[in-house]
Parts: C-alpha cells; sequence; structure tokens
C-alpha cells in the first residue's frame, strides 16, 4: 500500500460490519420490565403508562443509582395506577435483579385485591332543579350509584354531568356546596357526597330577528318558545335546526347567554343570513330503462317576503320527457306543512305505450311525525294516449289523493339500515269532470337490514289494484305495469303486463311485484349481489315471471350506484339483461 492512498473496503465487509453493530446494539445491555398478575388491560396499561421505569426500556443503560431510584418509585406509582379503577389496597412484589449480560430486569408481581365500592352515595340537588325531572333521570342512568366500584372516571363524570344539565336548563346560578369522596381502603368503601344548589331558573324573554328579507310573522312560526316559559337549551337548538332546514338562510346564529339576561329573563336574539335566492340545477345521466337523459332545475327560495317558493324541473330522455312546476306556500307550521299549486306536462313514447298527459292541481304536505308523512291532493289531468285498439283517445280526470309515506334510515344517502312504507288512494268520478270513475290503491315496503358488518339483505314489495268503469278507455299512466331497473331485473322496461290482439303491452288494473337481494361488502366501498324478482302486472289472474342474477354495487359520494346483470326466465325476458340505476336504496 502507498503512503497517502486511501483502503477502501469491499461491500461485502460494509455489509458485516452493519451486521456486526446490529448484533451488538440488539446484545447491549439495558432494563427489562415484567408486570405480572393484571388479567385486565386497563389496568395493566394504566401502571404502564405510571411506571418510570418503563421509559429507560429500550435506551442505553442507565447509571445503577438511577435503576435502583426508578425502582424505588415503582410501588407507589403502581398504587397510584389502580387506585383510578378503586384498587386501593394492591400486593406487590417487586424485584429487581441483574441480568447476565449486565443489564437490569425488574419484576413487578401485583394482585389488585378487591375494588372499594360506594358505601354512602350522598347526591343532593337543592333549589328549584330539585323538582327537575331530567336531574333524576340523569342519576339513573350514571354508572356511579351505591355498591358499584368506585371509579375516578365515573366520579369525574358524574359532576360534570350535573353542572352541564343544570348550565343546559338555565340554572345559571348554580353552585357546588360539597363535592368530596372519602375512602376507607380497610373497609373497602368510599362515600360520595356531592351537594348542588341550582339556585332558581332563568327563563326566557323576547325573541328577535335580525334580517330584512322575509317577514317576522313567517320566522316567529318557526318558534316554539314563549316568552316565560324555563330556559332549555334544546328548544333553542331545536329552533335553530329548524330554520336551517327551512333553506331560507346560509347562516343562523342564536344568542341566548346568562350574560344578556334581565334579572332571570334571556332575551333570544337571532340573526340569520340569507343564502342565494335562486338555484339551477343541470345533470346528465344513463338509465337502462330511459336511456341516455338529461335533467334542468330551477328555484326560486323566497318569491316574496311571506317565504313562497317556487321549483321548476324538466327532465329529458329518449323514451319519456316531463316538465313540472310548484309553487310553494308555507302552512301554519312551516316546519312540517307546506301547500303546493302545481302543474306539470308528461310526453311518453316507449315500446309499450304512447301518451301526452297535462296535469294542474293542488296539495297539502303534512309531516305528521319524524318518519311519517301525509299528502292530499287534487289533480285535474288530461290524458291523450293510444287505446288497446291502437286508436288515440282523449280521457280528462279530476282525480283526489291520499297518501301516507313513512320513510327510517340510518343514513339516508348510503343506507345500511331502514324501511320505507307507502300507501295511496286516488280515484275519479264520471259526474264530477271526469270522463270516467276509477278507484285505485297501491302499497309498497321495501327494508334494508344489516347483516353483520360487511353485508345487507334488502327485500321489497309493491301491489296494487284498480276498480273502474270503463278499462278501455283508463289512461295509460293509471294502468300498472312490471319489468325493468326498479321493478323485475331481467324483463325490459314495462314489457310485463296484459296484451291486445296484436301482442302490445297495455298495462292493466292490478300489480303484485317483489325482490330478494343480498349484498356483500369485498373492498372499500364496493360490493357484489345477488338478487332474485318477480312480479306481474294483470286484469284477472296473476302470472309471476321472475328474474334473478349478479350485480356491482358502488356507495358513491352521490349514492349508491348499481350495475346488474340479470336473466328473465319467462317470457318476455332476455337471456342476459344489464340494468344500470343510481340512487338511494329507500
Amino acid at each position: 500500500m502507498r503512503v497517502g492512498a486511501s483502503a477502501r473496503l469491499p461491500l461485502s465487509g460494509w455489509l458485516l460490519a452493519a451486521l456486526m453493530f446490529s448484533a451488538a446494539a440488539q446484545a447491549a445491555p439495558g432494563v427489562v420490565v415484567e408486570i405480572d398478575g393484571l388479567d385486565d388491560e386497563r389496568l395493566r396499561h394504566n401502571v404502564e403508562a405510571f411506571l418510570d421505569i418503563e421509559s429507560a426500556v429500550g435506551k442505553p443503560l442507565p447509571t445503577d443509582a438511577r435503576v435502583h431510584w426508578l425502582h424505588a418509585q415503582a410501588t407507589a406509582e403502581i398504587h397510584a395506577a389502580l387506585e383510578p379503577f378503586g384498587y386501593y389496597s394492591p400486593q406487590i412484589d417487586a424485584e429487581l435483579q441483574r441480568s447476565d449480560d449486565g443489564g437490569w430486569r425488574a419484576v413487578y408481581r401485583i394482585d389488585a385485591g378487591q375494588p372499594v365500592r360506594v358505601r354512602d352515595f350522598d347526591v343532593v340537588i337543592s333549589g328549584a332543579a330539585a323538582q327537575d325531572a331530567p336531574f333524576a333521570a340523569l342519576l339513573d342512568r350514571q354508572a356511579l350509584h351505591a355498591g358499584a366500584v368506585f371509579e375516578h372516571s365515573a366520579w369525574e363524570d358524574l359532576k360534570s354531568a350535573l353542572q352541564g344539565l343544570a348550565t343546559e336548563r338555565g340554572y345559571f346560578e348554580a353552585r357546588i356546596e360539597r363535592a368530596e369522596v372519602i375512602v376507607d381502603p380497610d373497609a373497602g368503601a368510599a362515600d360520595v357526597h356531592f351537594h348542588l344548589d341550582s339556585g332558581r331558573r332563568y327563563r326566557f324573554g323576547e325573541l328577535s330577528f335580525r334580517q330584512d328579507f322575509l317577514k317576522d310573522s313567517l320566522l316567529r312560526r318557526y318558534n316554539r318558545i314563549k316568552p316565560g316559559d324555563p330556559y332549555d337549551a334544546a328548544a333553542l337548538i331545536d329552533l335553530q335546526s329548524a330554520l336551517n332546514d327551512a333553506d331560507y338562510f346560509s347562516t343562523v346564529e342564536l344568542d341566548a347567554g346568562p350574560d344578556r339576561a334581565d334579572g332571570d329573563v334571556v332575551p333570544i336574539d337571532v340573526r340569520l343570513e340569507p343564502r342565494k335566492r335562486k338555484r339551477y340545477d343541470f345533470g346528465l345521466g344513463y338509465g337502462t330503462d330511459t336511456g341516455p337523459r338529461g335533467r334542468i332545475g330551477y328555484q326560486d327560495r323566497w318569491v316574496n317576503s311571506l317565504g313562497h317558493k317556487i321549483n321548476s324541473d324538466l327532465r329529458v330522455s329518449t323514451i319519456k320527457s316531463t316538465l313540472s312546476a310548484e309553487y310553494v306556500i308555507p302552512g301554519n307550521d312551516p316546519r312540517t306543512e307546506q301547500v303546493a299549486i302545481r302543474a306539470g306536462a308528461d310526453y311518453e313514447n316507449s315500446s309499450t305505450k304512447w301518451s301526452q298527459t297535462a296535469v294542474i292541481g293542488i296539495s297539502k304536505q303534512v309531516q305528521l311525525t319524524s318518519a311519517w308523512q301525509r299528502i292530499v291532493a287534487l289533480d285535474e289531468q288530461v290524458e291523450r294516449f293510444r287505446q288497446d285498439n291502437g286508436d288515440t283517445e282523449t280521457v280528462a280526470l279530476l282525480i283526489p289523493s291520499l297518501s301516507f309515506t313513512r320513510l327510517h334510515a340510518d343514513d339516508k344517502l348510503n343506507v345500511k339500515r331502514g324501511d320505507r312504507l307507502t300507501f295511496k288512494l286516488r280515484g275519479a268520478a264520471e259526474p264530477l269532470l271526469s270522463d270516467l270513475s276509477f278507484a285505485q290503491f297501491s302499497a309498497g315496503a321495501k327494508r334494508v337490514q344489516p347483516l353483520g358488518d360487511d353485508a345487507r339483505l334488502l327485500v321489497r314489495l309493491d301491489a296494487g289494484t284498480t276498480w273502474t268503469s270503463d278499462l278501455e278507455r283508463l289512461p295509460t299512466s293509471i294502468r300498472f305495469y312490471a319489468g325493468g331497473d326498479n321493478s323485475v331485473r331481467g324483463y325490459a322496461y314495462e314489457s310485463i303486463g296484459p296484451r291486445n290482439a296484436k301482442g302490445d303491452v297495455i298495462g292493466g288494473k292490478n300489480t303484485v311485484v317483489g325482490s330478494v337481494e343480498y349484498e356483500h361488502r369485498v373492498v372499500g366501498d364496493w360490493s357484489v349481489a345477488s338478487f332474485v324478482d318477480a312480479g306481474d302486472a294483470f286484469n284477472d289472474s296473476m302470472s309471476l315471471k321472475i328474474g334473478a342474477g349478479i350485480g356491482l354495487r358502488w356507495a358513491s359520494p352521490i349514492g349508491p350506484i348499481r350495475l346488474d346483470l340479470a336473466h328473465g326466465f319467462d317470457d318476455p325476458g332476455d337471456a342476459f339483461r344489464i340494468h344500470f340505476t343510481l340512487g338511494p336504496d329507500l
């Protein structure tokens, strides 16, 4: 080797050196901590968190003095770690040993013993809240009670919950007179003392709105708080939610804090910022029933200071186009009631029907409960359609209708559990501005049931029946058809039903359609499905048509997207038919 030249280590030498360093590092003496005797993972994890000696594990070996000092603190730290769970008298065997490699091995054998239980549960609510039922209900729900294991977290939860409830219900002068726990480890008992003097309960004062585009008379119909009512934060949240749901406002802020009180009366100040008044919607899509389709929507959120609205919608596809508009008037209770004056026109030209329909009418919608909705309507309908014999006919009908809908779902966009029920009764009488008489009742039900974390069962049943004085002149929009994406898959759109002499489907007086579908998630938001559908549209005797197949599902941000491959087992079913749909399951 020449003087001044640098020596180069081959690659294999570097690898060997690295391995030797790694082995040396692994073999370096250190501190090992063992905890025995605690089967409850909560206790074990808390002991590990409290033990300072655990901080030396996996690090360079501390000095002997440091290790001995850490070990000496361990017994007190274990006591402190177990007490929050009610264990005040544990038996601890602590041992510190030199290990063969020169490090240290700390072993703690722990018998937690019996937990301390609540002996005297002395919780007293005085003042106006003593007669306020929610306080008694809260105490009934608490984990801390006589005979329960005394856990510190339950004690903190109790204090926090009572103070929070006092604030929510307007006891702004509430004060804690006593809050202590006396623990007797020898007796295995804890005496809990919490005394809360609520003082007086504040009341609501006058309500004022800060906005300049809607009449106060409309906004006050959303409010259910009366001056003098006892203060309740839940009532404020309810009012804020109702105003948000009204679709008029981008911002809803309520100021009703105790700092605004005059004596024990708290006025309510509501600040409202308007949303954009006009809204436009555009959409393009495709469905195997309709083919390519497009949509244009327009909404005027408030036509005037009374909060009246205009909604209009144009939908165009290769087989069916609709134009609709409605003028919506808030009801006496605008949260749950609205009246709509509506008009619309439909044009349909499919393989099974041809019709032109114009409708004008009025309806009243009432939200009966959080799930049930009722709609009463009266429509004047004029429909020009192709009769069973191929001739065209124009029929005018004055149709009153009554419908009830129940919808309950954990997530209305992507449902994991929920159900839908619908009932509708409608008809017309020939003497009352109608060219014929009919009465029709229809009902539908659908259930989405989870099967574990990754599967769902979807069951659907729809049925309807019609009486009419003249079946041949009954408009096609009132007849029943089956087959298609949302009916019996494996069959073309509305291809199932009674036929005329030419073999054309003309629709029937009755229908029954059912479906059972199993869906299983495979990865992320993707699922596979298998299904069996059955149904018929008929006049006198039913002959169920069966369809079955498999499908792919994607729970997209805009709702479920479904792609199905189905086989129709009966005439006029297809050997294989693709169905593509988008939208909520309920």
